[in-house]
C-alpha cells in the first residue's frame, strides 16, 4: 500500500524524511503513530515540500515535486504493529547526510574537475599581485614560499608584505637564515607576533642546511621532517613551489568548502578535519596546474567567500554551493552560517608586579611599577639574566643608562624573549607585599647569574 499524499492543510512531525518522485516500498504509518515515536522535523505544505532542523544546523533544500511521496526514515519504534512487520532497517539524519555526500563522499572525478577548472580560470584572471608569487625574483622560490606562508598564518596579507620583503634583503637563501641568530630573527620578526615561528623558521633553515644541502625537498613527506613544516605548509611548498599534487587545508580553504559542500560539524573537530582534507585532496588531484589550484582555493577565501560579508554574486562556484542555493530560497539562512562556529577557552590571566632597574651613574635604582596583567606562562622554567646597554648617552655630555632585562624560558608564551623583571602575585597584593617577592626574585636570579659565570670562567681555565 502506498503512502498518501500530503495535503496543503496537513503537518506531521517526524524524525527525518526523504523526498521521491517513485513510491517508496516503505508502508504507510499514520501522522498518529509518527508524532508518537519520531521528532524533530515539520513537513509543511505540499506541493512544495521543506525539511527544517530545528536545531538549526542544517536544512535540506525544498524540493518542488507535484507527484512528492513521503517515505519514513528514522529509528524504529516498538510500539505497534506497522513497525514491528515489514518496515526496513533505517538510519539517522547524520547518516543520510553522509550519504548524499556531506562528507565529501559525493565529490566524484567529473565534479572535481569541474569546480578545479573554474577556481583555476578564476585565478589566473583574479589573483593578487603579491611579492611572494613572483617565482622568478627569487634565488630560491621554494624558500620564498616557505618564509611567506609562515608569515601568513594567523596574520592579514598587507601586514605580512613588508615583513616579508625585510626579510627576504636580509635572508635571501636559506643559507643565509641558517647562519642568523635568535636574536637576530627575533629583531626582524618584532612586530608580527607569534615569535615562535620565526623560531621555526631558524630551526627548519639550519635542518635543511644540515641535511638537505640548503635545498628545500620537493615532496610533502619530506619536507614534514623540517621543524615548524606541518601538514599545511608542506602542502603549500610542495604544490605551490613544485607543481605536486599535494593538498592543503587553511581557514580559508575550511570556510569555502564548508559553504560549498554545507558541512555543519565544528571544523576543529577530527571527522571534520578529515572531510576538508579528503575534499582538498580530491580537488588537487583532478588538475594538472596544483600550483594555480591551491592558491585559487586560498585566495577564494581570503577575498569573495569572506567570513561575514561573502561576494557571492562574484564567485565562480556560487551555481554548485549548496550553502548559496540554500540561501536563495531561504534567506533566514545564509552562508555565513557555515563553517560552524568553535567554542574559544576562555583565556586565564595573571597579575603580575614589574620592576624598572636602572644603573645610572653607576648607581643603581629600583623603580616598582604598576600592576599589569598577561597571559599565565608555564611555571618551573628557569630564567636568565642579561643587562642591555640602551645607548651612548644624551648629546648634554650626561652618562648612559643600563636597563636588566630577564629572558623568558625556552618554552611556552613568549619563548625566550626579554622582559623587565616580572613576578605573578596575588590579584589583591599589596604594595610592600609585592616589594617583597620582587626583592625576592631579584637575589634569585642574581645569584643563578652569578653562579652561571663562575662555572663559565672555570671551562675556560
Amino acid at each position: 500500500m502506498y503512502p498518501r499524499m500530503l495535503r496543503p492543510w496537513m503537518m506531521m512531525t517526524i524524525h527525518a524524511a526523504y523526498i521521491s518522485h517513485t513510491p517508496p516500498r516503505t508502508p504507510f504509518l499514520s501522522p498518529q503513530h509518527w508524532k508518537q515515536t519520531l521528532g524533530p522535523i515539520s513537513l509543511t505544505t505540499w506541493p512544495t515540500l521543506v525539511l527544517h532542523r530545528t536545531d538549526g544546523a542544517r536544512a535540506n533544500r525544498a524540493v518542488r515535486c507535484p507527484h512528492a511521496c513521503v517515505a519514513l526514515s528514522g529509528k524504529r519504534s516498538q510500539q505497534g504493529e506497522e513497525a514491528k512487520e515489514g518496515v526496513e532497517e533505517v538510519v539517522d539524519i547524520e547518516d543520510m547526510a553522509d550519504r548524499e555526500g556531506r562528507d565529501g563522499k559525493e565529490l566524484g572525478e567529473d565534479k572535481a574537475k569541474e569546480i578545479a577548472q573554474l577556481l583555476v580560470e578564476w585565478y589566473q584572471v583574479n589573483r593578487r599581485d603579491l611579492p611572494w608569487r613572483d617565482q622568478k625574483r627569487w634565488s630560491q622560490a621554494a624558500y620564498a614560499v616557505w618564509v611567506s606562508e609562515i608569515m601568513l598564518q594567523q596574520t592579514r596579507v598587507q601586514t605580512v608584505i613588508q615583513y616579508f620583503q625585510r626579510w627576504m634583503e636580509r635572508w635571501p637563501t636559506v643559507e643565509d637564515l641558517a647562519s642568523a641568530t635568535e636574536e637576530e630573527v627575533n629583531e626582524v620578526w618584532s612586530g608580527l607576533g607569534y615569535y615562535r615561528r620565526a623560531k621555526f623558521l631558524l630551526l627548519g633553515s639550519r635542518a635543511v642546511v644540515e641535511k638537505y644541502g640548503g635545498v628545500l625537498p620537493q615532496k610533502a613527506e619530506e619536507l614534514k621532517k623540517i621543524p615548524g613544516i606541518g601538514d599545511y605548509t608542506a602542502g603549500a611548498i610542495s604544490s605551490i613551489a613544485f607543481g605536486q599534487q599535494e593538498p592543503l587545508v587553511d581557514g580559508n580553504v575550511v570556510r569555502l568548502l564548508s559553504r560549498l559542500f554545507e558541512l555543519s560539524d565544528d571544523p576543529k573537530a577530527t571527522k571534520s578535519i578529515k572531510t576538508h582534507w579528503s575534499l582538498a585532496t580530491k580537488l588537487v588531484k583532478s588538475h594538472d596546474d596544483a600550483s594555480s589550484l591551491n592558491q585559487a582555493l586560498m585566495e577564494m577565501g581570503a577575498t569573495i567567500c569572506t567570513p561575514k560579508s561573502p561576494s557571492c554574486s562574484s564567485c565562480p562556484l556560487r551555481t554548485l554551493c549548496r550553502a548559496y542555493a540554500t540561501q536563495q530560497q531561504d534567506p533566514s539562512l545564509p552562508v555565513t552560517r557555515f563553517p560552524a562556529q568553535s567554542k574559544k577557552a576562555k583565556p586565564r590571566e595573571e597579575t603580575v608586579v614589574v620592576c624598572l632597574v636602572v644603573e645610572e651613574d653607576k648607581e643603581h635604582k629600583a623603580i616598582l611599577g604598576k600592576e599589569t596583567k598577561r597571559k599565565k606562562a608555564k611555571k618551573g622554567d628557569a630564567k636568565e639574566e642579561q643587562e642591555e646597554e640602551e645607548g651612548e648617552g644624551e648629546e648634554d655630555g650626561t652618562s648612559s643608562r643600563r636597563f636588566l632585562l630577564i629572558q623568558r624560558p625556552k618554552s611556552g608564551l613568549l619563548a625566550s624573549l626579554w622582559e623587565f623583571p616580572t613576578v605573578p602575585v596575588q590579584q589583591e597584593c599589596e604594595r610592600e607585599k609585592c616589594k617583597e617577592e620582587m626583592a625576592t626574585y631579584l637575589k634569585e636570579a642574581a645569584s643563578l647569574q652569578e653562579g652561571r659565570r663562575e662555572e663559565k670562567r672555570r671551562k675556560q681555565v
